[in-house]
């Protein structure tokens, strides 16, 4: 009975997180520059596609596996979103599987729940990108190292090398948390070293060999390294993420925060295309208010866990599974952190979906072992909504999606379709197709775009006066406060979220 009850309880986590991914965030929320790229890879041929990916600055998996997927339900918003939303609700078992295992069955529970209503979880669970699908692999990944370092397995070694090569073919953060699975996995056996308080020196320098059975999973991660060796060294020359700002030590509460209240994407820690502020669930919205700016709440689940996992560990309880959940995840972040310093900056908070499921299992894990009873997942639960409830509310305000939809007659009678930034103009190449669509780009005309995979140099317009006049022209405008005004043929008809649209008088 106490078994079933516990698959209800799951399932009904599930559904529960299935219906409040489906909402207009979903549906509606328009195709921004990253999803839009995504939707013009999958709209092209198997080798048109390659090439995009040779070029990009991501590795090719997720494309490769939305492929067939895309045959199967279609290039539209529904069709790329539902495959991220696949591999996000498969988090949620996961989650309450390794819970259940590294912690207790309540643990699992707990972990899942979290993983189902965090807002962190639902945005990228409706993207159109690889970060659910990173998720997922990372936090298995995980969990075999937890269970090679346990057990000193082959087997255990070796799904953890595979499972690593294939987070690395997903995203190229994978090769930084290569690092701190190797620091783990030195200070792990440094600390169970029989004589390490005689000699430390000796007992640490012999760590860093580790074992034979390591340096296995080691090299079917660099097999897979070598692999792509080409194609990485081709991103890497490209410098894709120049607009990443230098971390400080200050934005790991604020980050953490995120990963249980959500936040702008694009706001903070990301790049900022026009529009994306518009980002919104009937649900849940990221607008922190006085209660819970500044990190309060990062900061008050950070002192949480210190506290819940100082006393674990004096009580000789769960050290492993702490060590590993805690020094895989904030040790990762604080490592990112270090690299900006350094001028590798990739602290980019997308891309940390597999850091927060991470911190879940974690918290919900110290939760359930420093004390058995109720209250405790009742009192951080009831903390957790409170704070999700008091976010301030935010209009959902779609603009393509109103724009497609309301002018689809004109649109569908205009033989050249002129859009003013590149944000726009990737998300006009995504739903409108590359052959009629231009680029007026007001804030900097003459701007090169050359490293832009999906924007069109040869399309550009760098002058109003280069507009024809002899055939049916609209314009789309999202630059903030600019219009589509941009010489005496065209005249505003509407605005639409944050597009304005015009047409020919």
């Amino acid at each position: 009975m106490k078994k079933k009850l516990t698959w209800l309880w799951l399932t009904l986590i599930i559904l529960f997180a299935v219906g409040i991914r489906l909402t207009p965030m979903f549906f509606e929320r328009d195709m921004w520059y990253d999803e839009a790229f995504t939707g013009v890879l999958l709209k092209s041929s198997w080798v048109q596609m390659n090439d995009f990916i040779f070029r990009d600055v991501h590795p090719p998996l997720y494309y490769w596996l939305l492929w067939p997927w895309v045959k199967l339900f279609g290039s539209s918003v529904v069709g790329l979103r539902s495959f991220s939303l696949f591999f996000g609700i498969l988090i949620i078992p996961s989650a309450f599987y390794i819970g259940k295992k590294m912690f207790n069955q309540r643990a699992g529970l707990l972990a899942a729940l979290i993983c189902a209503i965090s807002p962190f979880a639902i945005i990228y669970s409706n993207e159109a990108r690889m970060y659910s699908l990173f998720a997922l692999l990372f936090i298995w990944t995980v969990y075999f190292f937890y269970l090679a370092l346990k057990t000193n397995t082959w087997e255990h070694w070796v799904v953890w090398g595979l499972l690593s090569g294939l987070c690395f073919y997903t995203h190229y953060l994978s090769l930084f948390f290569f690092l701190t699975f190797f620091g783990a996995a030195v200070i792990w056996k440094f600390l169970n070293a029989p004589n390490k308080n005689k000699t430390p020196l000796l007992s640490f320098l012999k760590a860093l060999f580790l074992t034979k059975k390591f340096w296995v999973g080691a090299l079917i991660i660099f097999l897979f390294f070598i692999s792509w060796l080409k194609p990485f060294m081709n991103h890497v020359a490209r410098k894709g993420l120049g607009w990443v700002e230098v971390t400080q030590l200050d934005q790991l509460p604020e980050t953490i925060q995120f990963f249980f209240l959500g936040h702008i994407p694009g706001k903070i820690m990301a790049a900022e295309p026009l529009g994306f502020k518009t980002f919104h669930s009937e649900f849940f919205n990221y607008d922190f208010g006085p209660f819970l700016g500044a990190g309060s709440l990062g900061i008050l689940i950070m002192a949480l866990i210190a506290i819940a996992s100082t006393v674990l560990w004096k009580n000789n309880q769960k050290r492993l599974e702490v060590f590993i959940l805690t020094f895989l995840s904030f040790g990762s972040l604080v490592l990112l952190i270090f690299f900006s310093w350094l001028g590798i900056k990739l602290f980019v908070a997308r891309y940390f979906l597999p850091i927060a499921i991470l911190i879940f299992v974690l918290l919900a894990g110290l939760i359930t072992s420093f004390n058995k009873k109720a209250w405790p997942i009742i009192a951080t639960l009831s903390v957790y909504l409170l704070a999700l409830f008091l976010q301030k509310p935010m209009e959902y305000n779609s603009g393509w999606f109103q724009v497609l939809n309301k002018n689809k007659a004109v649109i569908e009678n205009s033989q050249m379709i002129i859009v003013d930034n590149p944000f726009e103009y990737a998300s006009a190449r995504y739903y409108l197709g590359q052959n009629k669509i231009k680029l007026y780009n007001q804030g900097n005309p003459t701007e090169d775009f050359s490293l832009w995979i999906i924007i069109d140099n040869k399309g550009k317009i760098t002058n109003p006066t280069q507009i024809p006049s002899q055939y049916p022209i609209s314009a789309i405008a999202g630059q903030p406060g600019k219009s589509c005004e941009w010489n005496s043929s065209l005249k505003k008809v509407g605005q639409f979220g944050q597009l304005y649209f015009c047409q020919e008088k």
